[in-house]
């Protein structure tokens, strides 16, 4: 069933229990969640009414009953990207690195309040500072910990990729859950077993290298 399916029985079900009052479905725009206010068509509706099922966000595209009563709003049709770059922190278990003139990006996308999709990069520039140590990015939200029959903790997992200027790797992204994810890769280097990427493994980084991922997973 699709969000708009949904929308549609809630607003059946709403009509029902309002004696018909709901009949018209619009498509509003939040543009504040602290006070809650909705825009339709440029015009503002301070403190609708809103389904104890919705978590109100900002630019949300959201589904609103009008007509006959005070508008409901039922849940969001589409999410928007939030950029998470001015948050995102490179860090390492060892000496931690320094992107001085590199760039980075990242962005989210959150799904019914608890998914979060995650994805960004990260450019070395010419005074990049390697550091020591497995590397490391934090999460826009905490993880959610998944647990497994035998007790033992489950991890999410993405996709991501290292380029250094000699090896381009594919490799994986591993969330346990807390607010960090790592980057174990899932091609050996040689005839070593996987292992984390660092500021030595593939090879040690250098201006031009570039590292980016994706992942998705649940809120704590």
């Amino acid at each position: 069933m699709t969000i708009e399916d949904l929308a549609v029985a809630q607003k059946a079900q709403i009509a029902r229990a309002t004696d018909g009052n709901y009949t018209t479905m619009r498509r509003a725009t939040v543009t504040s969640v602290s006070p809650f206010i909705i825009s339709i068509n440029g015009i503002l509706i301070d403190s609708p009414a809103c389904s104890p099922q919705y978590s109100p966000r900002v630019n949300d595209v959201v589904l609103v009953l009008m007509d006959g009563a005070a508008p409901y709003v039922l849940e969001a049709v589409n999410r928007t990207w939030v950029d998470f770059t001015g948050s995102l922190v490179w860090s390492s278990t060892g000496t931690q690195p320094g992107l001085n003139n590199g760039t980075k990006e990242a962005q989210y996308l959150l799904l019914d309040n608890d998914v979060c999709i995650y994805e960004g990069a990260l450019s070395f520039g010419s005074s990049t500072v390697a550091g020591t140590g497995a590397y490391s990015v934090n999460l826009p939200f905490a993880a959610h910990i998944r647990g497994t029959p035998s007790g033992a903790s489950t991890p999410w997992v993405g996709s991501s990729k290292f380029f250094n200027g000699t090896n381009d790797v594919n490799g994986v992204m591993q969330i346990f859950g807390g607010s960090n994810v790592n980057f174990p890769m899932s091609e050996a280097i040689s005839a070593a077993i996987p292992q984390g990427w660092s500021a030595t493994a593939p090879n040690p980084p250098n201006s031009g290298s570039n590292m980016c991922w994706t992942i998705t997973y649940r809120i704590a």
